[in-house]
Protein backbone atom coordinates (compact mmCIF):
# COMPACT_ATOMS: atom_id res chain seq x y z
CA UNK A 1 0.00 0.00 0.00
CA UNK A 2 1.15 3.47 -0.84
CA UNK A 3 2.33 5.83 1.84
CA UNK A 4 0.89 9.82 1.27
CA UNK A 5 4.43 10.56 0.67
CA UNK A 6 4.51 7.94 -2.21
CA UNK A 7 1.45 9.12 -3.44
CA UNK A 8 2.45 12.75 -3.26
CA UNK A 9 5.77 12.23 -4.95
CA UNK A 10 4.01 10.00 -8.11
CA UNK A 11 1.63 13.09 -8.81
CA UNK A 12 3.33 16.24 -8.11
CA UNK A 13 6.67 17.24 -9.47
CA UNK A 14 8.91 20.16 -8.28
CA UNK A 15 9.23 23.23 -10.56
CA UNK A 16 11.17 26.30 -10.07
CA UNK A 17 9.90 29.74 -10.33
CA UNK A 18 11.45 33.33 -10.14
CA UNK A 19 11.29 35.03 -6.60
CA UNK A 20 12.78 37.37 -4.70
CA UNK A 21 14.65 35.49 -1.81
CA UNK A 22 18.49 35.07 -1.82
CA UNK A 23 18.37 31.95 -4.23
CA UNK A 24 16.90 34.07 -7.26
CA UNK A 25 13.33 31.08 -7.51
CA UNK A 26 10.88 29.69 -5.17
CA UNK A 27 9.67 25.69 -5.44
CA UNK A 28 6.19 25.13 -6.57
CA UNK A 29 4.67 21.79 -6.85
CA UNK A 30 2.58 20.85 -10.07
CA UNK A 31 -0.22 18.59 -10.30
CA UNK A 32 0.98 15.58 -13.00
CA UNK A 33 -0.56 13.28 -12.30
CA UNK A 34 -4.33 11.79 -13.58
CA UNK A 35 -7.40 14.03 -13.38
CA UNK A 36 -10.35 12.21 -11.97
CA UNK A 37 -13.57 13.35 -13.40
CA UNK A 38 -17.71 12.41 -13.30
CA UNK A 39 -18.62 11.50 -16.85
CA UNK A 40 -22.01 13.40 -16.80
CA UNK A 41 -23.07 17.00 -18.15
CA UNK A 42 -22.87 19.67 -15.56
CA UNK A 43 -26.59 20.16 -15.24
CA UNK A 44 -26.98 16.91 -14.27
CA UNK A 45 -23.86 17.04 -12.31
CA UNK A 46 -25.41 19.90 -10.47
CA UNK A 47 -28.81 17.75 -10.07
CA UNK A 48 -26.68 14.94 -8.45
CA UNK A 49 -25.25 17.20 -6.05
CA UNK A 50 -28.25 18.75 -4.92
CA UNK A 51 -29.60 15.40 -4.65
CA UNK A 52 -27.10 14.21 -2.25
CA UNK A 53 -26.65 17.00 -0.29
CA UNK A 54 -30.51 17.27 0.62
CA UNK A 55 -31.12 13.03 1.37
CA UNK A 56 -27.87 14.13 3.78
CA UNK A 57 -29.84 16.66 5.16
CA UNK A 58 -32.76 14.71 5.39
CA UNK A 59 -31.07 11.76 7.23
CA UNK A 60 -29.42 14.08 9.67
CA UNK A 61 -33.00 15.55 10.49
CA UNK A 62 -34.57 12.04 10.81
CA UNK A 63 -32.20 11.12 12.66
CA UNK A 64 -31.71 13.83 15.06
CA UNK A 65 -35.77 13.48 15.12
CA UNK A 66 -35.69 9.98 16.42
CA UNK A 67 -32.55 10.06 19.05
CA UNK A 68 -33.64 13.60 20.61
CA UNK A 69 -37.17 12.86 22.24
CA UNK A 70 -37.03 11.34 25.70
CA UNK A 71 -38.09 8.00 25.71
CA UNK A 72 -37.43 4.32 27.18
CA UNK A 73 -36.15 3.49 23.32
CA UNK A 74 -33.86 5.69 23.29
CA UNK A 75 -32.74 4.79 26.59
CA UNK A 76 -32.24 0.66 25.45
CA UNK A 77 -29.42 -0.59 25.26
CA UNK A 78 -30.39 -2.65 22.03
CA UNK A 79 -30.96 0.33 20.37
CA UNK A 80 -28.60 2.82 21.68
CA UNK A 81 -25.81 0.73 20.22
CA UNK A 82 -26.39 0.76 16.55
CA UNK A 83 -27.68 3.94 16.88
CA UNK A 84 -24.52 5.33 18.51
CA UNK A 85 -22.19 3.45 15.84
CA UNK A 86 -24.17 5.05 13.21
CA UNK A 87 -23.10 8.91 14.63
CA UNK A 88 -19.49 8.13 13.00
CA UNK A 89 -20.43 6.58 9.88
CA UNK A 90 -23.07 10.05 9.74
CA UNK A 91 -20.18 12.15 10.05
CA UNK A 92 -17.99 10.55 7.53
CA UNK A 93 -21.17 10.71 4.98
CA UNK A 94 -21.73 14.07 5.78
CA UNK A 95 -17.82 15.14 5.10
CA UNK A 96 -17.85 12.79 2.25
CA UNK A 97 -20.96 15.21 0.52
CA UNK A 98 -19.45 17.97 1.61
CA UNK A 99 -16.26 17.36 -0.51
CA UNK A 100 -18.01 15.60 -3.63
CA UNK A 101 -20.30 19.40 -3.34
CA UNK A 102 -17.20 21.36 -3.26
CA UNK A 103 -15.14 19.43 -5.89
CA UNK A 104 -14.69 20.87 -9.60
CA UNK A 105 -15.14 19.52 -12.32
CA UNK A 106 -11.31 18.07 -12.52
CA UNK A 107 -10.18 16.45 -9.34
CA UNK A 108 -6.78 14.83 -8.17
CA UNK A 109 -6.67 11.64 -7.45
CA UNK A 110 -6.04 11.86 -3.63
CA UNK A 111 -9.46 14.03 -3.65
CA UNK A 112 -11.26 11.57 -6.18
CA UNK A 113 -10.12 8.53 -3.65
CA UNK A 114 -11.29 10.60 -0.28
CA UNK A 115 -14.73 11.15 -1.57
CA UNK A 116 -15.16 7.89 -3.17
CA UNK A 117 -14.38 5.45 -0.60
CA UNK A 118 -16.17 7.96 1.95
CA UNK A 119 -19.32 7.95 -0.17
CA UNK A 120 -19.50 4.02 -1.19
CA UNK A 121 -19.04 3.28 2.62
CA UNK A 122 -20.09 5.62 4.96
CA UNK A 123 -23.70 6.03 3.66
CA UNK A 124 -24.11 2.14 3.58
CA UNK A 125 -22.92 1.37 6.65
CA UNK A 126 -25.16 4.32 8.42
CA UNK A 127 -27.96 2.73 6.64
CA UNK A 128 -27.58 -0.53 7.74
CA UNK A 129 -26.81 0.73 11.00
CA UNK A 130 -29.78 2.57 11.42
CA UNK A 131 -32.13 -0.13 9.98
CA UNK A 132 -30.53 -2.58 12.98
CA UNK A 133 -31.50 0.86 15.09
CA UNK A 134 -35.29 0.63 14.00
CA UNK A 135 -34.98 -2.93 14.08
CA UNK A 136 -34.51 -2.95 17.72
CA UNK A 137 -36.92 -0.30 18.43
CA UNK A 138 -39.64 -2.56 17.00
CA UNK A 139 -38.02 -5.37 19.04
CA UNK A 140 -38.41 -3.40 21.82
CA UNK A 141 -41.86 -1.73 20.95
CA UNK A 142 -42.98 -5.71 21.38
CA UNK A 143 -42.18 -5.97 25.26
CA UNK A 144 -43.81 -2.20 26.46
CA UNK A 145 -46.78 -0.40 26.05
CA UNK A 146 -46.19 1.82 22.76
CA UNK A 147 -47.10 5.33 22.05
CA UNK A 148 -47.25 7.78 19.24
CA UNK A 149 -44.15 8.92 19.96
CA UNK A 150 -42.40 5.03 20.26
CA UNK A 151 -43.85 4.43 17.19
CA UNK A 152 -42.50 7.88 15.36
CA UNK A 153 -39.19 7.55 16.59
CA UNK A 154 -38.74 3.93 15.13
CA UNK A 155 -40.43 5.33 12.07
CA UNK A 156 -37.65 8.18 12.19
CA UNK A 157 -34.85 5.84 12.42
CA UNK A 158 -35.95 3.90 9.28
CA UNK A 159 -36.22 6.83 7.26
CA UNK A 160 -33.12 8.35 8.00
CA UNK A 161 -31.65 4.90 7.13
CA UNK A 162 -33.62 4.90 3.74
CA UNK A 163 -32.16 8.41 3.40
CA UNK A 164 -28.66 6.84 3.37
CA UNK A 165 -29.28 4.21 1.36
CA UNK A 166 -30.47 6.88 -1.41
CA UNK A 167 -27.51 8.40 -1.42
CA UNK A 168 -25.43 5.16 -1.48
CA UNK A 169 -27.55 4.22 -4.66
CA UNK A 170 -27.44 7.52 -6.59
CA UNK A 171 -23.06 8.01 -6.02
CA UNK A 172 -22.81 4.48 -6.29
CA UNK A 173 -24.37 5.06 -10.13
CA UNK A 174 -22.35 7.43 -11.12
CA UNK A 175 -19.75 7.23 -13.86
CA UNK A 176 -16.06 8.54 -14.26
CA UNK A 177 -13.23 8.36 -15.45
CA UNK A 178 -9.57 9.55 -16.10
CA UNK A 179 -7.86 11.95 -17.70
CA UNK A 180 -3.95 12.75 -18.35
CA UNK A 181 -2.82 15.99 -17.39
CA UNK A 182 -2.06 18.23 -19.97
Amino acid sequence: MKTMKDTFEENYEAVPRPGKNKRGFKIRYQYVGLWYRWNISQKEMRSCKLFLAGTCVLSILFFLMASLPYSYLNHSRFVELPGTLSIAALLFEVIGVVQFCAAGEKVTNMSFQGIHIKLNLAPAVHAVLLLGTGAACISEMLRMPVSIRENGIAACYFLSGAASFLLFLRYHGLPYGKEKNV
